[in-house]
């Protein structure tokens, strides 16, 4: 069955998208997650830094030190992709960014969740179970698989010859 993905209306309802990496071409998951935000890493940074300090550290370039000598063969697992700005120390989707998309990608799972996108791929089918939108409103859309439901994807150009 042929792909259909339209870019997107902004009053149309949709859900995340998933998708498995094997699907995205190996050269852009290389840049997604070069230029993605690191939420492992990032959130033991935080933790860190709030401890060094609590210790006595007080300048900010030795605690910057410690922490990427103890990190140095960190391992990671969750990376935020795509278009996310930071508001209040929270990490929110920005609609206008130049990517045209923000998503999640998980390293264990070797899935993409696309949280938003300028595109929608019209004839997916739902996710199992254990993809659920966060909202709670239900299953997520598997991207991978067709069916006849609406959910947000990646910009065509990414996936392994198109889609």
């Amino acid at each position: 069955m042929k792909r259909n993905i339209i870019k997107t209306a902004k009053s149309l309802t949709k859900k995340v998208g998933v998708t498995s990496i094997h699907n995205i071409d190996g050269e852009v998951i290389e840049d997604l997650i070069q230029n993605g935000i690191d939420l492992t890493f990032m959130e033991y940074y935080n933790e860190r830094f709030e401890e060094l300090l609590k210790q006595g550290h007080t300048d900010f370039d030795d605690i910057d030190n410690i922490i990427s000598e103890e990190t140095q063969d960190f391992d990671t697992d969750t990376w935020l992709i795509g278009d996310w700005t930071l508001v209040d120390g929270k990490y929110s989707i920005n609609k206008d960014g130049p990517e045209g998309f923000a998503g999640t990608y998980n390293r264990d799972s070797c899935n993409i969740c696309v949280e938003y996108s300028q595109y929608v791929i019209l004839n997916c089918h739902y996710t199992s179970p254990c993809y659920v939108m966060a909202d709670g409103s239900g299953p997520c859309g598997d991207l991978d698989t067709d069916g006849d439901i609406m959910a947000y994807c990646l910009p065509p150009d990414m996936f392994n010859g198109g889609l």
